[in-house]
């Protein structure tokens, strides 16, 4: 049976290896545990020096075959090279890898790799029925080599995958569908990621995250939600088309705000006693001002001339100011004080004083 570093080694055409060469009949590799007709002894591979044990497929071997030392180099992959003025071309860990096998996994029947700019490459291969024994290793941190410890899936679309170190078992791929919806309707893969919205993405597009939490929210956490997310590629063309519309919206909103308001007609004020004019505009008013002045002034003059002016009085007379009438005012009278009394003594009006006569004289005789 292949394993995938002997897959991807077939696919870049059986390269020699440097330094290696033939192992003792039986040997398995450490990394692989597939048999090693040719290879290196693990103390002089220099590449040990950077392996975990617990990456070791087959620990108890001092192996290391051909095909995991190539898959582990620093070599281009199949139809992959280094671009120009790059002193190092680009190198395994930095692509996804995938492969058929034919059906006693004896033969490679096809491979193809994939950066992360071609995602939909990948999750459509992902989505269709392999024929045979396959394998595919996911690169998102394009830090680490992945081929040796991809697992081998039995033919059909059901499997595991490797997304960098995690073994991902596929699910329903309508989960797939509902992120590329949700992405493109306005959410992001940080706030999916999350749950945590935004404010913004809940007024753009709360029926579509209210819709895909009831159904997939639960399996937020999982390796195949985690998976599922890193596939899904938003609708360029359609978030195009939905940001050119939303700016047409934010638009003609500032377009409106600045529109002064219409103003409720006036009604024109009239005189008591007179018929409001039936044009209530400002010129018919100023009109019949105008009528009402020459009326006032023909109604003081009736042969047209100005209004009659008031005769000259002459000049003001000076008033003499009144003078009290009866006895003049004693001192204390009318200060406007009342004139306190002792308790117990009740003040009567003290009679007329007598008026007496002059002396007469000799007519008094007659009396």
């Amino acid at each position: 049976m292949l394993s995938p570093s002997r897959c991807y080694w077939l696919a870049c055409g059986s390269p020699p290896v440097q330094d290696t060469h033939d192992l003792p009949p039986g040997a398995r590799c450490a990394l692989c545990a597939s048999l090693a007709p040719q290879g290196l002894a693990m103390v002089r591979w220099s590449g040990a020096e950077s392996l975990i044990l617990d990456k070791l497929t087959l620990p108890s071997s001092p192996w290391v075959c051909a095909p995991c030392l190539w898959a582990t180099a620093w070599n281009a992959p199949p139809g992959r090279a280094a671009k120009e003025g790059q002193n190092r071309g680009p190198a395994p860990p930095m692509y996804s890898h995938h492969a058929v096998l034919s059906d006693d996994a004896t033969a490679l029947v096809s491979y193809a790799n994939a950066s992360k700019g071609e995602k939909p490459a990948i999750l459509g291969w992902l989505r269709a029925d392999k024929p045979g024994p396959w394998w595919c290793a996911v690169a998102d941190m394009g830090k680490k080599h992945l081929i040796p410890w991809a697992p081998l899936n039995p033919p059909g679309r059901d499997g595991v995958v490797l997304l960098d170190e995690q073994e991902v078992t596929l699910g329903d791929f309508a989960l797939v569908d509902a992120m590329v919806h949700v992405l493109t309707v306005g959410a992001t893969k940080a706030t999916v990621e999350t749950g945590a919205y935004t404010s913004n993405e809940w007024t753009r597009c709360a029926a579509d995250l209210h819709a895909f939490e009831a159904r997939w929210g639960g399996l937020r956490g999982s390796a195949w939600f985690s998976l599922g997310l890193w596939l899904a590629q938003r609708d360029e063309a359609a978030v195009e088309q939905r940001m050119a519309d939303e700016k047409a919206a934010r638009e003609a909103r500032k377009e409106a705000a600045r529109k002064p308001k219409a103003k409720a007609p006036t009604t024109p004020k009239t005189r008591p006693g007179k018929a409001a004019a039936a044009d209530p505009s400002p010129a018919s008013g100023k009109v019949q001002n105008d009528d009402r002045r020459h009326e006032e002034r023909t109604a003081a003059d009736p042969h047209g001339g100005g209004a009659a002016r008031p005769e000259d009085p002459g000049p003001a007379q000076r008033l003499e100011p009144a003078r009290p009438v009866g006895p003049a005012r004693q001192p204390g009278e009318g200060s406007g004080q009342r004139q306190r009394q002792p308790r117990g003594v009740v003040q009567r009006h003290a009679a007329p004083a007598s008026v007496e006569r002059p002396e007469q004289g000799q007519l008094g005789l007659f009396d």
